[in-house]
């Protein structure tokens, strides 16, 4: 099913670079909201962490990764799937916090 990748007759070595560079993008696109967990912890709250995007985000990869899947491109699955743990990442710290505010302190 899953076969190494070759690079074709008229693909270079800069087309797999630009491939590769575009992978690790992926994943870090998908990974940003988490950039905002040390402030839901914090807080407490998840106020700056927007539910929308969460789910927009488990839908699109999880969408992705099943047509990776079907055509059988890794290219494809390893960004996607990451996508996929990171967008159950962002939901289950979402479910955890929601509702939950600390009492802020007043100096």
């Amino acid at each position: 099913m899953w076969q190494r990748h070759r690079l074709k007759p008229e693909d270079s070595i800069q087309t797999e670079a630009l491939g590769l560079i575009c992978v690790a993008f992926n994943i870090m696109m998908y990974a940003a909201p988490l950039g905002i967990v040390k402030r839901v912890v914090q807080t407490g709250s998840v106020e700056y962490m927007p539910l929308g995007l969460s789910v927009c985000t488990l839908l699109c990869s999880s969408t992705w990764t099943a047509y990776s899947l079907m055509v059988s491109d890794i290219w494809l699955l390893i960004p996607n799937a990451s996508g996929v743990v990171l967008g159950v990442a962002q939901l289950i710290i979402y479910s955890w916090f929601c509702g939950e505010r600390k009492e802020e302190v007043k100096n």
